[in-house]
Order: structure tokens, then C-alpha cells, then sequence
């Protein structure tokens, strides 16, 4: 679903970002972006695959939304296909983003931020359309580290409505 030509980057960033992940979420104390546009960017570029239980441990997320992923883990461990049937980001099984992708900040405020991803969506290049991800975003009050809260895909559809609503986990 992502774009493409920095795949090895992305996998280098998240290889030292594996590395150095410690509190506020996961994220490294050294690496938390001060501005909820770079810190957009940072979840995009180093956790676009936040939401797989193989993907999701050192993801900077607001505890609201981490437990919700956590309980879908659970139900993705025996390769189940859970609450998500689709990519949060943009809200389809098959496409691919088509940069550039531009980062703008929108609401903002000391605790909570949105910043919305603009970029072409679909099978090719030539078939590609203009269409935007609202990530919101939540100040972590002892790290001051901004932690995802939520994403809402291009068709609108809320990941963390997603998951509340979701009633097919398995009971103990």
C-alpha cells in the first residue's frame, strides 16, 4: 500500500528505530518530532504497518488506541483476520500511495493535533486519485511526545471506531 521507491530506507529507519525504542509508547526519547506534522511523517515513514501484530510493538500510540490493537493482535496471532480487513491508512486491500505525499498540520492544540496526508491513491500511477488521511494525534503529558490516536482513510471510515465496534473476537 505504500509508496514504493524508499522501501529500503523505511526498512533501514525501522530497523534503528527497533533498536532505540524505549518509553512514551515505544518511541526513543531521541527521536520524538516536536511538531505534529514530523511526527505524522515519523509514523508514516518508520510505523506505516502499526496496525499488524507484527508490526505494532514500538509504534508510537495513544494508550486508547493501543489497547484496542493489542485485543486484534491477539485475534491476528493464529493468522485470523480480525477487525481489519483493510489498510487504516487508506482504507483499501489494493492500491498503492503515489507521491509525493504532503504533511499538513490542521487542528492543533497543547494536547491533541490532526494533521492530514494528501497524496494519489490507486492501482497505478495513471489511475490515481487526490485523496487525504486524517491522522489525530495525542501529547504524551510526561514525555511530550505525540502519540497516534487515530487514523480516518480516505473513505472516512475511523480506525478506532473499527475496532470498538468489531464483534467477532474470540471469548477464552
Amino acid at each position: 500500500m505504500r509508496e514504493s521507491a524508499n522501501v529500503p530506507k523505511r526498512l533501514r529507519a525501522m530497523v534503528l528505530w527497533g533498536a532505540g525504542a524505549a518509553s512514551c509508547g515505544g518511541q526513543a526519547a531521541a527521536s520524538c518530532p516536536g511538531s505534529p506534522d514530523a511526527a505524522a511523517r515519523m509514523l508514516y515513514e518508520q510505523h506505516y504497518g502499526f496496525y499488524r501484530a507484527d508490526a505494532g510493538g514500538s509504534a508510537p500510540l495513544a494508550p486508547a488506541l493501543r489497547s484496542l490493537l493489542v485485543r486484534d493482535w491477539q485475534c491476528q496471532a493464529p493468522g485470523e483476520v480480525c477487525a481489519l480487513g483493510a489498510d487504516p491508512w487508506v482504507n483499501a486491500q489494493d492500491g498503492d500511495i503515489h507521491g509525493p505525499i504532503r504533511y499538513v498540520a490542521g487542528a492543533h492544540g497543547a494536547r491533541h493535533a490532526t494533521v492530514w496526508l494528501h497524496y494519489r491513491f490507486g492501482i497505478t500511477a495513471a489511475s490515481a486519485r487526490q485523496v487525504a488521511t486524517r491522522l489525530d494525534l495525542e501529547r504524551d503529558p510526561v514525555s511530550s511526545c505525540w502519540l497516534l490516536e487515530d487514523v480516518t482513510g480516505p473513505g472516512g471510515e475511523s480506525l478506532r471506531k473499527t475496532l470498538r465496534q468489531f464483534d467477532g473476537y474470540r471469548t477464552p
